[in-house]
């Protein structure tokens, strides 16, 4: 980072936490939390809170620290120092069924699907409702075919997931979370491996699930400019530490996004009235 963007940074942070006490709607509270490994940190010390019912971009360059916060988010690792809270508790002190009744998580690289039928995939989103040797009831297989219909996975529920197309495919692993009946969703990067047309049919359907489903939606995004098309909040991460944090608009200024970036960047007017849009010089 340059000398001039290291002078915006305290700026920048002190922005973000001015945001984060005007947010009264909280979902998550973190205070102080920090992740390194073996003595390296990934992710300084964050305090931030996040909204609910919101569609929420993590946003920054690559290694800014935006997987290492979604896991901690999503308890698939344990903040080094520090404290996070899920719905006003602990996220240690929720049990493991009831907060995966609550949280959804998709990672980065999703395990493979090897012998499943997309309706099969989905229907595993009802593991926390009846756990491993349940067995479905009216009730999950309503929810997995409103799930099907939600995300238009229906047309391909019996076809084997992975043979389907990529867009097609994460379809599939949305219409999962979706079955999984969780109020938040977590999701690193879903849309890094798609062409622009099933990036746009993803986000599209986040969007819509996040206004008609009342869901909060926490995604890893490198497309500044989808970011601030499709989402209520962006976060930035620079180096594991937290930039700044607030609505599109905010972010979407030259020198804000030349510190989270480290590039020169130029704000464009959207030919169609729509978002702002970044080019970088």
């Amino acid at each position: 980072m340059s000398t001039m963007q290291a002078a915006r940074t305290p700026d920048l942070a002190d922005r973000a936490r001015q945001d984060e006490r005007a947010d009264a709607s909280a979902l998550y509270e973190i205070e102080d939390a920090s992740f390194e490994v073996d003595g390296r940190p990934l992710l300084q010390r964050l305090t931030l809170t996040l909204g609910a019912g919101r569609m929420i971009a993590l946003v920054g360059h690559n290694g800014s620290g935006k997987s290492t916060l979604l896991k901690l988010l999503a308890r698939q690792q344990a903040p080094s120092r520090g404290s996070l809270r899920f719905a006003g508790r602990e996220l240690g002190a929720w049990p493991a069924r009831e907060f995966a009744r609550r949280v959804a998580y998709l990672p980065q690289h999703p395990p493979l699907t090897t012998g499943l039928t997309v309706r099969e995939l989905v229907a595993l989103g009802r593991y926390p409702w009846h756990g491993a040797l349940g067995r479905l009831r009216d009730e999950d297989r309503a929810t997995i075919d409103d799930a099907l219909q939600v995300t238009d996975t229906a047309r391909f529920a019996s076809q084997l997931a992975d043979p389907l197309s990529g867009g097609e495919r994460q379809r599939a692993w949305l219409a999962m979370l979706v079955a999984q009946r969780a109020s938040c969703l977590l999701l690193d990067e879903p849309i890094s491996a798609l062409d622009i047309t099933h990036q746009i049919d993803v986000l599209r359907l986040l969007r819509r699930l996040t206004d008609d489903h009342a869901l909060t939606v926490v995604i890893v995004l490198h497309d500044i400019n989808l970011a601030a098309r499709f989402c209520d909040e962006l976060v930035a991460l620079h180096s594991g530490r937290l930039l700044t944090s607030g609505p599109p608009a905010q972010l979407m200024q030259a020198d804000v996004l030349e510190a989270i970036y480290g590039i020169p960047m130029d704000i464009v007017a959207h030919p169609r009235g729509g978002s702002p849009i970044a080019v970088a010089r």
